[in-house]
């Protein structure tokens, strides 16, 4: 498993230099030529560390204080900051836990953005058995009070999966809830691909099937796997030699990650 990246190191103004210029200057800060500035550290555990539960900072608060206000101290970037501690302690959790085994595996396209990343599954049983299906994940910077947005970086022929990727998953709509994880999306994705749930479809031709032929359910899944023509639809290659250039057309669109 590679290591994982950690989110770029913050700055926030030092206080320490608005203080002793107000205690020389009690009219004001005319006579103050420029503010310190202080690094937090890059380790993401330490820097939330030093964040308040309302996710202000100790330094911000001074500076409020001050009647002053620091750009680095935006409410975006603490909702970046703790949205990315958050995920940090979840990868860890889930990675010294091994609790997928070598069924599924994480990947991270940029070394410092922890908010985006693809998951590969490989299904041990079920119809899908011996496929590699990979799934690119996009956490909104206020995870965890609204779910990542996850889609299938190949054209799977898949009750629950759309021709453009897209997932039928309570959980990554308006069954989410804050107390949820990252390990609980990738078990149910992992799920939908181990226990196709024709009861809930976004590809209704295939829940059909499923329920009324198994069989020929079964043969198109199969067909779909190496890559060939299913009811006038091409779908990926998923088993044997398969790479990511394959699937480049159907990148998830990064851009609402932080919005």
């Amino acid at each position: 498993m590679p290591p994982l990246p950690l989110p770029i190191a913050t700055r926030l103004k030092s206080t320490d230099a608005i203080k002793a210029a107000q205690n020389s200057n009690p009219g004001g800060l005319a006579g103050s030529s420029s503010v310190t500035k202080s690094p937090i550290s890059a380790e993401p555990l330490k820097a939330a560390e030093a964040l308040h539960s309302d996710g202000t900072h100790p330094t911000s608060e001074s500076s409020q204080q001050s009647g002053l206000s620091s750009a680095s101290t935006t409410p975006r970037r603490k909702r970046s900051l703790s949205a990315q501690v958050c995920l940090q302690n979840e990868f860890s959790k889930m990675l010294g836990s091994d609790a997928f085994g070598d069924s599924v595996k994480f990947s991270f396209p940029s070394c410092d953005d922890l908010l985006n990343f693809n998951v590969v599954i490989t299904p041990a049983s079920g119809p899908y058995m011996g496929g590699t299906f990979r799934f690119g994940f996009s956490t909104p910077l206020t995870y965890p009070y609204e779910p990542p947005r996850v889609k299938c970086l190949q054209r799977v022929y898949h009750p629950n999966l759309d021709r453009d990727g897209n997932i039928c998953l309570g959980i990554l709509t308006d069954e989410w809830k804050s107390t949820m994880d990252l390990n609980s999306v990738v078990l149910g994705v992992q799920q939908l691909l181990l226990e196709p749930d024709a009861a809930h479809p976004f590809n209704l031709e295939a829940a059909e099937l499923m329920i009324k032929d198994p069989e020929e359910f079964a043969r198109r899944v199969n067909e779909s796997m190496i890559g060939n023509v299913v009811g006038g639809q091409f779908y990926n290659r998923t088993v044997g030699d398969t790479t990511v250039d394959e699937v480049s057309e159907m990148e998830l669109d990064r851009g609402h990650a932080v919005a």
